[in-house]
C-alpha cells in the first residue's frame, strides 16, 4: 500500500470506532481490491471488518464486487453484499448482475437480485442483465430474472435463500468468535502493557503525563493506551519535556497518539506554553493535510478565530503562503490570507516576494480582494515591487484594477523595463 501521508490515516481513525485501530489506520481499498482478486477470503473479511469502502473502484476502474462475481466466488460476493457493496455499481467493463449472467452463476445472481441489482441497468459496455440473459439462449436465466419476485415462493428459491442464510449466519458466528478471540487478545495486552509499563517508564506512577510524552515518543503503543487514561489534562504542558502529548503526537507523526488523544478531547488549537505555536499550527508546518482538513471540519470558529489571532506572531496562513494546496485548505476554513502574524508578513505579500504564483488561483477562488492596499500599496504594486511580471500578469487576467500611475510607479523603481512595457500595452 502506498505511504501517503500518514496523517490521512487519523481521518479514518476519526470517523470510525474499531476493535483493530492498527488495522484502520494500515487498510485502505487497494487492499480490498487485492485480497478479492486472489479469492483470499478471510483476508477479505478482515480488511472488510476494518472499515474499508467496499464501493470504492481502483485507479483502473476495478469494483470489488464485480471482480468476485467474475471470480465465482459467492462467499467473497456475500461479504461485500453484507458489508454495505451496491451491486448496482459498474467496475471497468460491466456490471456484477450481468458479469454473474455470463456465468450462468445462479447463486451469485439470487444474492445480487436480492441485494437490489437492477437487471434494466445498462453497463460501461452498454449491456442490461436481461439483454445478457437473451444473448446467452438460457431460457433458465431468463425465467429466473424476469419472474424473480415469484420465483422467490418457489421451493428452489427457498432452499437458495436458506443457503444464503446459513452462509450469513456462519459468517456472522466466525466474526463474533473473531471479535471474542481479540477482545481476549486486546485485554491480556492491556494487563502486559501495564506491568511492562512500570519498568519501560519509571515515572508512570507519580507523574504519567511525563511517561505519556516518552510513550509517544517512543511510538510505544501499549504504553500510550494504558497511560492516556491516566493523565487528567491531556492538554497540560510538560516541563521536562517543554511539550504537550499531542504536538509530542504531531512532531513525531504518531497517528495512533494523535488519534487516541484527538478522540480523547485534546484540543490542537490550544498553543503550547513557552512557543507560539498549536498542535494545530505544527500540523500546517508538516504539511498534514488530512489531520489540517480534520481540525478544521471539527472546530469550524475555534479554527478562523486562531488563524486569525492578532495575538501570534506567525500564522498558520503564512505557513502555507508556499503551498497552494494547504493554503486552500486555510482559507477554507476561515483564514485571513493577508494575515502574516505580529511578527509576520502578509502572506499575500510573501507569496509574491517568493514567486509562489500557485497562490493566485486559490485566492481567484475564494474571491479575496486582489485590489486591496496592504502595507500602504496595492496587490499589483507589491508585484512590480518585487519584479514578478508572472503575477502582474494573473493580477491583471483576473480583473484587477490597471491603476494610472503603474507605469509610471514601475519605471522610478527601475530594472523593471519588461514589466513597464507589458504595462504599457
Amino acid at each position: 500500500m502506498a505511504e501517503d501521508d500518514f496523517f490521512e490515516k487519523v481521518g479514518d481513525f476519526l470517523g470510525r470506532k474499531a476493535r483493530n485501530l492498527r488495522d484502520r489506520l494500515t487498510f485502505d481499498e487497494t487492499d480490498l481490491i487485492r485480497a478479492v482478486g486472489k479469492n483470499m477470503n478471510s483476508e477479505v473479511d478482515r480488511v472488510l471488518a476494518a472499515g474499508v469502502d467496499p464501493n470504492i473502484a481502483d485507479i483502473i476502474g476495478r469494483r470489488p464486487l464485480v471482480m468476485a462475481v467474475d471470480n465465482n466466488n459467492v462467499e467473497i460476493a456475500q461479504m461485500l453484499l453484507g458489508a454495505g457493496a451496491d451491486p448496482n455499481l459498474s467496475g471497468k467493463d460491466t456490471l456484477a448482475l450481468t458479469k454473474a449472467v455470463f456465468w450462468e452463476n445462479e447463486e451469485l445472481i439470487l444474492a445480487l437480485l436480492e441485494a437490489g441489482a437492477d437487471e434494466e441497468q445498462a453497463g460501461p459496455d452498454g449491456k442490461t442483465a436481461m439483454e445478457e440473459a437473451r444473448s446467452t439462449g438460457v431460457e433458465r436465466l431468463i425465467s429466473l430474472i424476469r419472474d424473480f419476485e415469484a420465483r422467490r415462493k418457489e421451493k428452489s428459491i427457498k432452499k437458495d435463500k436458506e443457503l444464503h442464510q446459513r452462509q450469513k449466519a456462519q459468517a456472522q458466528k466466525a466474526k463474533d468468535n473473531r471479535e471474542k478471540v481479540e477482545a481476549r487478545l486486546q485485554e491480556e495486552a492491556q494487563e502486559k502493557a501495564k506491568s511492562e509499563t512500570l519498568s519501560r517508564y519509571p515515572s508512570s506512577t507519580k507523574d504519567p503525563l511525563l511517561a505519556l510524552v516518552q510513550a509517544i515518543h517512543e511510538q510505544d503503543e501499549d504504553a500510550i493506551a494504558l497511560l492516556i487514561l491516566q493523565v487528567e489534562n491531556l492538554n497540560a504542558f510538560e516541563p521536562h519535556t517543554k511539550t504537550t502529548p499531542l504536538l509530542e503526537a504531531i512532531k513525531s507523526k504518531n497517528a495512533f497518539a494523535t488519534g487516541l488523544l484527538l478522540e480523547r478531547g485534546a484540543d490542537p488549537l490550544v498553543e503550547v506554553e513557552g512557543t507560539n505555536y498549536s498542535g494545530f499550527s505544527q500540523a500546517v508546518r508538516q504539511k498534514a493535510y488530512g489531520l489540517v482538513s480534520k481540525i478544521l471540519e471539527g472546530r469550524t470558529e475555534e479554527a478562523k478565530e486562531a488563524m486569525n489571532d492578532p495575538k501570534q506572531d506567525i500564522s498558520p496562513q503564512f505557513m502555507a503562503y508556499k503551498d497552494p494546496r494547504l493554503f486552500n485548505l486555510l482559507l477554507k476554513g476561515g483564514a485571513d490570507p493577508f494575515w502574516g502574524g505580529s511578527e509576520g508578513q502578509s502572506p499575500v505579500i510573501k507569496a509574491i516576494a517568493k514567486g509562489s504564483i500557485g497562490i493566485l488561483p486559490v485566492l481567484s477562488r475564494h474571491q479575496v480582494d486582489l485590489n486591496a492596499v496592504i502595507d500602504d500599496k496595492s496587490v499589483i504594486q507589491w508585484a512590480i515591487f518585487y519584479n514578478r511580471k508572472d503575477w502582474v500578469e494573473g493580477l491583471l487576467a483576473e480583473g484587477v484594477t490597471k491603476q494610472d500611475d503603474l507605469v509610471e510607479y514601475t519605471r522610478k523603481l527601475g530594472g523593471r523595463d519588461e514589466i513597464a512595457d507589458y504595462l504599457s500595452k
